[in-house]
């Protein structure tokens, strides 16, 4: 059973790619394996935990999906065929 639930106002989704430099993000990564943390959820919150770079939110796009499999390149192709009527 959950023992909390977040504020759903206080949330945002996030899309990827997430850019930020390899050398910022090899540091933040040796120092999360020095310390033994394993808790971060991806390469904007441990780069924020170290304080290493400043972690900003642009506006995104629902319709700019990630292609990682077939069924999402299917989806693409779909939404171009909208897009181009």
């Amino acid at each position: 059973m959950a023992e909390s639930f977040p504020t759903r106002s206080l949330l945002k989704r996030i899309q990827t790619p997430q850019a930020f430099e390899l050398s910022m993000l090899k540091k933040a990564y040796q120092l999360a394996i020095k310390e033994g943390k394993t808790n971060f959820t991806d390469d904007a919150s441990i780069l924020n935990h170290y304080q290493l770079a400043d972690v900003l939110l642009v506006q995104g796009d629902e319709w700019n999906i990630k292609i990682t499999t077939a069924i999402d390149l299917l989806l693409a192709e779909q939404i171009l065929l909208k897009r181009n009527k």
